[in-house]
């Protein structure tokens, strides 16, 4: 029996001394001795540490995914030639699923033995809070929603046939390898049935015509900055025009987040272009484009809630605090991963970060002073550093980003990792303390306080994008996500907590957990029936 619990700790007298020798289960901060040695059970105290905990923590998580993850792992799948289809469900899902995904990983792994249950809440409640609340956010946000079904009950398939697996581990009682690893195989299927898919939707629309105005007709919005990439091919075409209205109303949407309803059938006006142009689309699958528009429309509503281009005068009050709070945190992260999508190319911040980034790596694993044949891993390091700064300074421009820049963006994608896994597991230690005090379910607090803190993001944004007339961007926001979150998060962590087990290569579920689970996976089950 775990002797770090409510019912052994009060009945202690030097309540200090017994969690320092029985509580060490934190991996990051052991917030449970802070609290019993340090704050003397101040309840006011742990108040206030629990607000700006959760506050930067889950602050941690959302913008080092959105604002770094992201962007890196799209310049990593171009540089590796991944296709759309591969990188939208791969590593641009990995991005925007980041925070629920290490969170469940992490607690999963960790040396406690019930912080499977935290990581099964984080999952669960997620899916439940995302694909009930968000989801009916975003219908009653939308004007009209033509989802293509198929899709959307291929997704829910997937994501039910999860949930009935994990009712099925709890009811046999323990998880062994084979098991783990197969969790994770039942994602890869729906990668294959997804290529099957692309593979037939291109067929049967090749010609470019058809594909643009299907994907019309499900995002229901254009923007000028698109059609403007292709204007020199509409030479014969009614497109000026257009391109008129199309800033107006986008201006529009600029200031007040106006709806922006496009014309119902827009191709009639091109019907003076030429054939050439209309079967001259290069086939490509449109999953990644999809995802990462929807990662970038995120950010610019986040951006737009706070406004920080503003002046510091013409900001009020929250924006100031909110400014000031960001700014050490922005510097630290800037300083050892460097943006790279747009216009944010930096060549005296890229030198930096060659000698910053590699040696942030080696302290966070702890190899700062190991050696490999008598040579500092340290001075090699520098050596490399050294010599790719002078390559970054003499073959760069200023402030035009290079062709090639994948090894910034794998440090980049490696250094954010860093940054999440311990936003993670801060979360994770002080849920311990809160569970330990409360003495509530490890798993409950896992389906609610993690599962909504990750996403309240998506609970602010997704129903935006709906307004904005982007409904099947942020519905399938909604379930694509979760079904990426429930196997491969979940599936690691599965693989992490069978590994710990020395002996046979499994671990069991109490009795009493596979009661509660059965019980709340049948709660979702019914949920996803409703919907």
């Amino acid at each position: 029996m775990d002797q770090c619990s409510l019912q052994f700790v009060k009945n202690q007298q030097d309540k200090c001394s017994f969690v320092q020798n029985y509580c060490k289960n934190e991996e990051f901060i052991n917030f449970i001795q802070l609290y019993y040695c340090d704050m003397n059970e101040n309840i006011i105290l742990l108040i206030i540490l629990s607000f700006f905990v959760t506050i930067f923590a889950f602050h941690l998580l959302s913008s080092t995914a959105e604002k770094y993850l992201s962007p890196s792992l799209s310049k990593i799948s171009d540089f590796l030639g991944f296709s759309q289809t591969l990188a939208g469900v791969t590593l641009l899902a990995l991005g925007n699923g980041a925070a629920d995904l290490f969170t469940a990983v992490i607690a999963g792994g960790s040396q406690d033995s019930e912080g499977i249950y935290i990581a099964i809440g984080s999952v669960f409640g997620a899916g439940l809070f995302v694909n009930t609340i968000i989801f009916g956010r975003v219908i009653n946000q939308s004007n009209q929603i033509r989802a293509v079904k198929h899709i959307f009950l291929r997704d829910i398939g997937f994501y039910t046939l999860g949930t009935f697996i994990i009712i099925v581990y709890t009811l046999i009682g323990f998880v062994n390898y084979a098991m783990a690893f197969g969790f994770i195989g039942i994602y890869i299927m729906q990668l294959n049935n997804l290529f099957f898919l692309v593979k037939r939707f291109i067929k049967k629309y090749i010609a470019f015509y058809n594909i643009f105005h299907n994907i019309f007709l499900r995002f229901r919005f254009i923007t000028v900055v698109f059609f403007q990439e292709w204007q020199n091919k509409f030479n014969n075409c009614k497109f000026q025009s257009f391109v008129d209205e199309k800033e107006l109303q986008y201006e529009q949407y600029q200031q007040g987040f106006q709806i922006i309803q496009p014309s119902e059938d827009i191709f009639s006006e091109f019907n003076g272009c030429d054939e050439p142009f209309k079967t001259s689309f290069k086939r490509k699958s449109i999953s990644n484009k999809f995802n990462q528009n929807y990662i970038n429309l995120k950010q610019k509503i986040k951006s737009t809630f706070t406004r920080f281009d503003l002046q510091w005068t013409e900001m009020v009050w929250w924006q100031k605090l909110y400014f000031i709070y960001e700014l050490p945190i922005n510097f630290i992260r800037d300083m050892v991963i460097l943006k790279t999508e747009g216009d944010k190319w930096n060549k005296w911040q890229a030198i930096f970060i060659c000698f910053t980034s590699p040696l942030f790596i080696l302290c966070y694993t702890e190899n700062i002073q190991s050696q490999i044949y008598d040579i500092h891993i340290a001075i090699v390091s520098l050596i490399f550093s050294f010599c790719l700064s002078i390559t970054v300074w003499k073959f760069t421009h200023l402030s035009k980003t290079p062709n090639n820049i994948f090894f910034f963006s794998l440090l980049g994608f490696v250094n954010s990792v860093i940054f999440i896994s311990t936003a993670a597991q801060i979360l994770v230690d002080f849920l311990k303390l809160i569970q330990l005090i409360t003495n509530i379910n490890k798993a409950y607090l896992g389906m609610t306080f993690l599962a909504f803190g990750n996403s309240l993001g998506d609970f602010f944004t997704n129903p935006q994008l709906a307004k904005m007339g982007f409904g099947i961007m942020a519905l399938s926001g909604c379930f694509a996500g979760q079904v990426f979150i429930s196997y491969i998060g979940f599936g690691i962590a599965l693989i992490f907590k069978t590994q710990k087990q020395k002996y046979n290569n499994s671990f069991n579920f109490s009795k009493k957990i596979q009661a509660w689970y059965t019980y709340k996976a049948l709660q979702w089950i019914e949920c996803q029936i409703n919907i």
